[in-house]
């Protein structure tokens, strides 16, 4: 706004005033993204000082497409331990939680039970059986799933796991694998409190504890030391958070502007290999033979089985050097645990992302409409067309009244009867574009039509940034935009 006036006018104090005026606009504050601190500091929970002091539950939802008619899995956490309980089911009701928290009673009495606002937690029935308990009930603040967030990252672990033996045994049934999960995780050190949940919420000393030869304190020194780790964790986020948000100085009656959070509903055991059971569309290494020496236990010779051991539940590389750190060590572990992560095919085509392929921008235009760039966008039910000169950036939108290939082609003639014909058209492989008679027509007007990578909007970024700045502008606008069509 600043570079469109200044080239016309000036007065005094004009940057100030555009800023607060811009800063008040409403349109503009639910339309775009907020660049100021954010409001409210990091509360606390009930503190955990041992085991049933305050656990968490939640739920995981969308797991009933993988050989299974159960599709919802209740997950508890105590907070002190990071022990799990995990409970494969077909409904979310208030019946289901109330059996789940009868089965926790038989291990153990709970202070505290954090949940977020399901409307079974919500219910009368449900807050009635709790207080007949003696259980204290604190639920989240709406929309802020980060409230609960020690379950929450629960549940990752426990999707990361059942993904992986997904992957090994796609024939069965996921609740099947979910006891192995459960099992790997509990023994296993966590990465804050550095002792196996099992061992600090009843005392076992996980079975692998015997072949690497390693002890743990006594439990009430344990779970001391547990929660010094916890504590000194807790000051770290505290502090990082609230250095990005600020104390609310709000009174009763102020307006507000409140954020609506989205929901993306996303399959959970997600598989990378096609549907054809072909290879990944991606370089992908092969798993390297794990004979020979990996892992040498104390005053004993190499043994193979180390590595099965440190990397049975195959964590990441942190997680796997810190286990390994704990009770062995041989010239060059950290190394070599890395080379054999990094090489482990399951974790390859679990992992959440692969390495990126360096950037290959686009070919710089020589002068105005030498190369545009089309897309198609919606914003509520209408579609509309865009063209975006890469030379000078000026975009030409058009209202699409379908989507059928000849009607593409007679708005792109349009446009090009007006500019001019490209030597370059960029596009996505969507139908319209990859049709033949789109083919025909680029080959005819002697056109190059270059379509972007598959999954990839950002190798027609030009046009992509354009489609957001001129949603945020329709959007704006309301009814007042009026598009050719």
């Amino acid at each position: 706004m600043a570079r469109v006036i200044s080239t016309q006018y000036y007065f005094k104090g004009m940057i100030g005033q555009m800023k607060k005026y811009i800063l008040k606009c409403k349109i503009c504050q639910s339309v775009k993204k907020p660049t100021t601190p954010s409001y409210g500091l990091m509360g606390n929970l009930p503190l955990a000082e041992k085991p049933f002091d305050v656990v968490a539950l939640d739920s995981i939802l969308g797991l009933g497409d993988y050989n299974s008619t159960k599709n919802c899995l209740h997950v508890i956490v105590d907070h002190h331990s990071r022990y799990i309980w995990a409970y494969p089911s077909k409904s979310t009701s208030i019946a289901t939680y109330i059996n789940i928290i009868n089965q926790l009673l038989n291990v153990g009495k709970p202070k505290n039970i954090v949940t977020d606002r399901h409307p079974s937690f919500v219910s009368k029935r449900f807050n009635k059986f709790i207080q007949e308990k003696g259980i204290k009930h604190v639920m989240t603040s709406p929309s802020h799933p980060q409230c609960n967030g020690l379950v929450e990252r629960a549940n990752a672990t426990i999707i990361s796991k059942l993904r992986l033996y997904h992957q090994q045994n796609p024939r069965i049934p996921w609740p099947k694998l979910l006891q192995k999960a459960l099992e790997e995780y509990r023994s296993i050190p966590h990465s804050i409190t550095k002792m196996p949940p099992v061992y600090l919420l009843f005392g076992i000393t996980p079975s692998y504890i015997n072949k690497l030869t390693r002890a743990y304190p006594p439990i009430e020194e344990a779970r001391k030391i547990a929660n010094e780790n916890t504590e000194k964790l807790h000051l770290k986020l505290v502090k990082r958070y609230n250095e990005s948000h600020k104390t609310p100085n709000l009174k009763i009656g102020d307006k507000i502007l409140y954020k609506i959070p989205y929901q993306s509903g996303q399959v959970k055991l997600w598989d990378p290999v096609t549907e054809d059971n072909t290879e990944p569309p991606f370089p992908f290494q092969e798993e390297e033979d794990l004979e020979g020496c990996l892992g040498i236990e104390p005053n004993k010779q190499a043994s193979t089985d180390n590595p099965q051991i440190l990397h049975a539940s195959h964590q990441g590389i942190n997680n796997t050097i810190a286990l390994a750190k704990g009770f062995i060590y041989w010239p060059g572990m950290n190394k070599e645990i890395e080379e054999l992560i990094n090489n482990c095919s399951i974790c390859q085509q679990t992992s959440r992302a692969n390495l990126k392929e360096p950037l290959l921008p686009h070919q710089a235009p020589e002068y105005p409409w030498q190369k545009v760039g089309i897309d198609i966008f919606q914003i509520e039910s209408s579609k509309y067309l865009l063209i975006v000169d890469y030379f000078s950036k000026y975009p030409e939108i058009y209202q699409l009244q379908d989507m059928t290939t000849d009607t593409i082609i007679r708005r792109l003639k349009r446009t090009f009867s007006n500019f001019g014909i490209p030597e370059t058209l960029v596009s996505d492989n969507g139908p319209p574009f990859f049709s033949k008679e789109f083919q025909n027509f680029t080959r005819t007007w002697n056109i190059v039509h270059v379509t972007s990578s598959p999954y990839h909007a950002q190798s027609n970024g030009m046009v992509e940034r354009t489609v957001q700045t001129l949603k945020k502008l329709i959007k704006r606008c309301g009814e007042k935009v009026q598009t050719p069509t």
